[in-house]
């Protein structure tokens, strides 16, 4: 259903989407809020446990899973959604007065620390000449 909401948000111009209530669902909790992916894969880490499967939907929402849980969330540059108020192509000033405090810095991307939710969770945005073009958010004891 929820999925279908998003298709509908982008249809409208209304492009709101937040990635901080997703981080620890299972998969049949996300498949509940955003439908059957349009693909899974695998991907493989350095050692067998940092394994992931991945649920792709084409609106450029990527979703990673480990021990059954999700960790990371991703939308990459041609996703049509504003996550946690960003959008593509804002700017690092722009970035950082909607998400405060930058945790870390470097050359090509910020790290923002989100509310604690028994665990670390970072927001990181990757930026090229055009502003944002990559979003992240992940539990970061993993």
């Amino acid at each position: 259903m929820k999925k279908y909401c998003l298709v509908i948000f982008s249809l409208l111009g209304v492009s709101i989407f937040s990635f901080d209530n997703y981080i620890g669902f299972t998969p049949k909790e996300i498949v509940n809020q955003f439908g059957s992916p349009d693909f899974v894969y695998t991907l493989r880490g350095s050692r067998p446990e940092e394994d992931d499967v991945v649920f792709f939907y084409d609106s450029r929402l990527y979703i990673y899973f480990n021990q059954n849980r999700v960790w990371q969330l991703r939308v990459d540059e041609q996703t049509p959604f504003e996550i946690n108020g960003i959008k593509m192509g804002d700017s690092k000033e722009k970035v950082s007065s909607i998400l405060g405090e930058i945790y870390e810095e470097k050359e090509d991307s910020l790290v923002f620390k989100r509310p604690d939710a028994g665990y670390p969770v970072y927001i990181k945005l990757f930026f090229s000449g055009a502003g944002v073009n990559d979003i992240y958010m992940y539990r970061g004891d993993y």
